[in-house]
Parts: C-alpha cells; sequence; structure tokens
C-alpha cells in the first residue's frame, strides 16, 4: 500500500461521497482516512475532548452505511476517531464499513481499561472481518505515555500528530514530530508509524527518513487544483531515496559494526595505557559502547570540520575517562590513530583531562569533577537563545554526582526547561574509594532526578541498540532535559578486572597481581579483548 493516506474532513454527508468520488478514481489511493470530530463529521474548528451532542451509535451506522458502501471494495476506510466515546462511535463506523479504527488516547481517560471494553465487546474481529486498531497522540501528549501503552495494548500502528490543534485545516507543520517518530522508530523497530497533520511536499521526505511509514494529508491533497497530481507528487517523493540529514533507524549490520568499533576502541585504550605508564582502564573500557554509539552513529559531526556550527556538542564531564573519548576520535578520523600512543606525553595533545585549546573537536577542558553539567546546561541555554537546533550531549560519572555543582547544574536545567539537553550517566557502581552505594549512597538517583524536573530513562550501557532508542526518545522530549541513566560494567571486556574498583584509577601494569603480574598485564588484556573467549562483540554485550 502506499505510504501516502489521503484524509477527508467532511462537514456533512454530502462532502463526504463528493470527496469519495473526487478519490475512486486516482491510482495508487488504496487507503483513505475518514476524520470525525463529533463522532459524525466536523462540527467546530478543532476538538475539544468534551461530550459533544452526536447520533447514537446505531443511527449513526445507518446514515454512513449508504455513503461508504460503493466503495468498499475500492479503498480500506480508517475512521479518525476525535469523538468522546471512541469504543461506541468505533462499532458504529466498524459497522457501516471501515476496516480501521484510530483512536486518541487524550479521550480514552483509562487508555488500557477503554481498549478491553473495545475488545470485550468487538474483539479483534468485526463482523467476521479483521480490523485495524490504531493509537493517536498529540503533540501535547507525553511520549512516554504513548510508548508505554504499546506493548499492552498491541496496535497495528500508531499515529502521531504532526500539527499542534487537530481537527483544523491548514495548521502549520510542526518539527518537533520528526524527534517522536524517531524516538519511536529506535524503540519499536517493526511498529507501524503514520503521521497526520503537516503533511506536504516540503516535509514529506523528512518524515520518511525519520521512519514513518505512512503519511496522512489532507489539503494538500484533496485542496489541490488537481488532487490526482498533487497525490502522485507525494507519492513519488515518499518513495525516493533517503537522504540521511538525520540518524537512520539502526539495522542488525549497524548494531554489529558498532560493536566491533566498541572492541577496536577498547583495545585502542589498553595501547594508550600501557604506553603512558598512567591513567585510568576501568572507566574507558566499560564506556566504549556508548562512545562507539555517539561517533559512529548519533552525533551531527564533522571530523574534518571539527568546529562545525551545526555540529552537535559532546561534553566529558569525568574527563579521566578521556581515553575513552580520544580512542573513539581517532578511529572516526579526528586525527591519526598513532598519537594516542602519544597519551600523557609532554607536549601532546593527549593530556590526562581533555584541554579544549589542544585538540579540535573538544568542546571544554575538564579537571575537576562535577563542571561538565554545568557547562553543558549552559551551552544547551545558549543555542536554543539563539534558535540552534544543535543537541548537547554531556557524559557524566556517578561518583561525580556527589559534587554540589552537580545538582546545581540539574535544577538550573530542569528550571529552563532545556529539552536540547541530555545527559548520560555512567552507573558503573565504582570510585575511587571504593563501590559508589558505600563512599555516599547516591539512590534512588532516578527519583532525585525526576524530582528536578528531568525526564529520567534507563538503559544497559552496553546494549547498542537500547542505548540508541533512548537517546532518540530524549530527542523527542522538549519539554524538559533527559537524563539517560546507563548501567555499565567497568573493565568492560576485560572479565577478569569487571566490577572491580581498584582499577578505577590505575593503567595496566600498574593493577593489582591477583590474575596477572604487572608485566603482563597488558598483552593478557589485548588477548581478552581481541578474542573475547571466542566470542564476536555484539553476542558479548
Amino acid at each position: 500500500m502506499s505510504a501516502i493516506i489521503p484524509a477527508i474532513l467532511p462537514r456533512t454527508r454530502e462532502e463526504l461521497a463528493a470527496a469519495l468520488r473526487k478519490l475512486a478514481p486516482i491510482a495508487g489511493v488504496t487507503v483513505v482516512q475518514i476524520d470525525a470530530v463529533d463522532g459524525r463529521f466536523v462540527a467546530s474548528a478543532s476538538w475539544p475532548y468534551a461530550e459533544p451532542a452526536r447520533l447514537g451509535a446505531a443511527d449513526l451506522a445507518r446514515e454512513l452505511q449508504d455513503v461508504l458502501a460503493p466503495y468498499a471494495g475500492r479503498f480500506v476506510i480508517d475512521a479518525d476517531l476525535m469523538v468522546a466515546d471512541q469504543i461506541e462511535a468505533a462499532e458504529a463506523w466498524l459497522a457501516a464499513g471501515a476496516s480501521r479504527v484510530t483512536l486518541h488516547i487524550e479521550a480514552l481517560g483509562e487508555p488500557l481499561r477503554a481498549l478491553a471494553a473495545l475488545e470485550h465487546r468487538l474483539g479483534r474481529r468485526q463482523g467476521g472481518k479483521p480490523y485495524e486498531l490504531g493509537l493517536a497522540a498529540g503533540l501535547g501528549t507525553d511520549l512516554a505515555r504513548l510508548a508505554s501503552l504499546i506493548p499492552h495494548a498491541r496496535p497495528d500502528y500508531v499515529q502521531l500528530m504532526g500539527i499542534r490543534t487537530i481537527g483544523r485545516q491548514h495548521e502549520p507543520f510542526d518539527a518537533r514530530v520528526l524527534a517522536r517518530v524517531r524516538a519511536l522508530r529506535a524503540r519499536y523497530p517493526r511498529l507501524v508509524i503514520q503521521v497526520d497533520g503537516g503533511v506536504s511536499a516540503e516535509t514529506t521526505r523528512a518524515l520518511i527518513d525519520a521512519g514513518a511509514d505512512r503519511l496522512v494529508a489532507g489539503h494538500a491533497i484533496l485542496g489541490a487544483a488537481d488532487s490526482a497530481a498533487a497525490f502522485a507528487s507525494l507519492a513519488t517523493i515518499a518513495a525516493g531515496d533517503a537522504r540521511y540529514d538525520e540518524a537512520m533507524p539502526l539495522t542488525d549490520g549497524d548494531v554489529r559494526a558498532i560493536a566491533e568499533k566498541a572492541n577496536e576502541i577498547r583495545e585502542t585504550i589498553v595501547e594508550m595505557l600501557v604506553a603512558a605508564g598512567s591513567g585510568h582502564t576501568a572507566g574507558p573500557l566499560g564506556l566504549a559502547d556508548i562512545f562507539a554509539a555517539f561517533y559512529f552513529h548519533i552525533l551531527r559531526h564533522d571530523p574534518k570540520n571539527p568546529e562545525w556550527e551545526g555540529r552537535d556538542r559532546l561534553i566529558l564531564s569525568n574527563g579521566h575517562t578521556c581515553p575513552v573519548r580520544y580512542a573513539a576520535m581517532a578511529h572516526a578520523g579526528y586525527f591519526p590513530a598513532e598519537e594516542c600512543l602519544t597519551l600523557r606525553k609532554f607536549g601532546s595533545r593527549l593530556q590526562g583531562h581533555p584541554e579544549r585549546v589542544r585538540l579540535p573537536g573538544l568542546e571544554t577542558t575538564s579537571g575537576p569533577l562535577g563542571e561538565g553539567l554545568a557547562q553543558a546546561a549552559g551551552m544547551a541555554l545558549a543555542l536554543r537563545m539563539q534558535g540552534e537546533r544543535n543537541r548537547v550531549y554531556c557524559v557524566v560519572s556517578d561518583g561525580e554526582q556527589d559534587e554540589g555543582n552537580t545538582w546545581e547544574a540539574a535544577l538550573f536545567a530542569g528550571k529552563y526547561k532545556l529539552g536540547n539537553l541530555t545527559a548520560i550517566m555512567d552507573r558503573n557502581n565504582i570510585q575511587i574509594d571504593g563501590v559508589t552505594e558505600d563512599v555516599m549512597p547516591l539512590e534512588p538517583i532516578k527519583d532525585k532526578y525526576e524530582a528536578f524536573g528531568w525526564h529520567v530513562l534507563e538503559c544497559s550501557g552496553h546494549d547498542i541498540r537500547a542505548f540508541v532508542a533512548a537517546v532518540e526518545e530524549a530527542k523527542a522530549i522538549y519539554e524538559k532535559p533527559t537524563m539517560i541513566i546507563a548501567h555499565t560494567i567497568p573493565g568492560r571486556g576485560v572479565p577478569e578486572i569487571e566490577f572491580d574498583y581498584r582499577w578505577h584509577g590505575v593503567p595496566p601494569g600498574a593493577g593489582p597481581e591477583d590474575v596477572w603480574k604487572k608485566g603482563e598485564q597488558g598483552a593478557a588484556m589485548l588477548r581478552e579483548l581481541r578474542t573475547l573467549g571466542g566470542r564476536l562483540p555484539h553476542e558479548y554485550a
């Protein structure tokens, strides 16, 4: 079926019939959406979410039957039910000949209970024939609310609104829906996503590139002088080659490639630390998957033009883990890989903590813990004030949550609702003196950030698909900053040192001799990383 779905917004029964007659001869039109704002047809400029005056379900079904019957074999009819009693209306439209019903979660009250009532009354088949169930959400509805319903409601598709006010013609397209599409696509790769509102020749390609499967276009088709030509033009744009202006959904091949790159980064980290004879081992190894995902999928950046104004900003607050950033940057092409072996040498650009003025591609100079989140928040506010679309990412450690400066920054970001700021907490549960919960208990860390006005997500920092999905969801949260608590294993990739806080601040060659003598540690770690016990990196993750 075509990715483009014409929509009818009729005020009367006659208008509906006329629009169906106009669409019937257009080649390629297989699905038609009919917007029902008052349970029947459009009665007002926008949906008030209130109980309207309407016909009963049986009367409505009879009224619609004659209009829809001639097109039963021509179109799949999608009834977009912007009504108060959506369950009763769904029964009427299905009885009249619709085979899809789109329900808006804002008017369902308790959605799961309402959907259970629908299934109890109708099952998932109507009149012996299957029907499709869609769940719609407006731009003002928290995406997390819709996402949480999907596993339980099992909709056949979801519909995201691309305009601010639904049920109204000529509303301008709201680009925030692009991030919402990408977030859902990342979390649910096989979910059918359609967007309704603001679809035009200018927005179609961007929506398809973001991951939308179907686009509902009303005025752009039926309001055009030549509806057939308008439909054909949108369909051609939707079918064109993707431009990859934004991060595309991850494929299985992408996940494998990023996992393999992460392991190459780990090998480089060990080689750097051995050459330096000092530095931190556990944290950088644990962050390798996250930095591989950033530099090889998530970030908008240009290694050949590190100061590009359109770049995303990546701040490393826990600067002592900089070997992972240096290694990732080298593999991404910012500087020659052999320069990594100059780590911590006199005159090197790769100091033990990142120095902004030495190495292009760094955003800040970091040293004392706890400063990065404040710097990132300031950048995010400045970019928003300038009207820029760049995003700011800030990697912080769990240990630096002991710093008061961190919480001042958290208050600041929450107050100013910095939706363009995403922080990633390396929750590896260790710091230099021991386990975090022994040194200074942090839990319940999620509740604390939520209380400061943040949207909080949790995932494994080694599950690349889950981490990318969390970042995509963060892009769709525009009314507050997001904290992603990424659970990582310190020393990841070298089982003999995993979870051992004693490897927090020492390099191979200076670590505990429980398993290997000091002179054997670097070579032993590289053997582990290069074989992973015979397992591939993506299987180990």
